[in-house]
């Protein structure tokens, strides 16, 4: 009944509000950071992916016409940090072919297959506007969930981030 306490109530609700819309953007400023960081492994998974698929062919050409093996080692050592830094990104796995090329999978589905490659892709999922999924460019095949440095991204950004905002709301 007091017009003091009621207005002491006003101002705490107001500066309540004030802290939760404050939260909830600085949440969402940590979640754009999450997707910046996504695009940017993407593009870098993009990347070495092509550089695998160039080094193949560096090294089955340096093999098959027999010069130095210092050379054809370079490619090799150079595609192997290749190879290692794109498992960090998203689990692979490779098998070297008879002629020096390697082939290599992630999941069910590859990556680099006899000269082919197929990119990683963001797509949209329609639920919400920042939801989406990664895939593969050819087979549509789902690579979100498989693991690696983008799955911990996504589930950072979504269940963790996402979460909080959730409860928050």
């Amino acid at each position: 009944e007091s017009s003091g306490f009621r207005s002491l109530a006003v101002q705490q609700g107001t500066d309540l509000e004030r802290d939760f819309r404050s939260l909830s953007e600085r949440v969402n400023a940590l979640r754009q950071t999450q997707t910046e960081r996504i695009e940017s492994l993407v593009a870098e998974a993009n990347g070495l992916i092509q550089q695998i698929d160039d080094l193949n062919t560096r090294i089955v050409q340096l093999e098959y016409a027999g010069l130095s093996t210092s050379d054809a080692g370079s490619a090799r050592s150079e595609r192997y940090q290749s190879l290692d830094r794109l498992a960090q990104i998203l689990p692979i796995r490779f098998r070297e072919q008879a002629n020096g090329a390697v082939d290599v999978f992630s999941d069910a589905d590859f990556l680099v297959l006899s000269g082919e490659i197929q990119q990683l892709e963001i797509v949209g999922t329609g639920s919400g506007s920042d939801g989406f999924r990664i895939e593969l460019s050819t087979t549509r095949h789902d690579l979100s969930r498989s693991g690696g440095e983008i799955r911990g991204l996504i589930e950072g950004r979504d269940e963790v981030l996402g979460g909080f905002l959730g409860q928050l709301d």
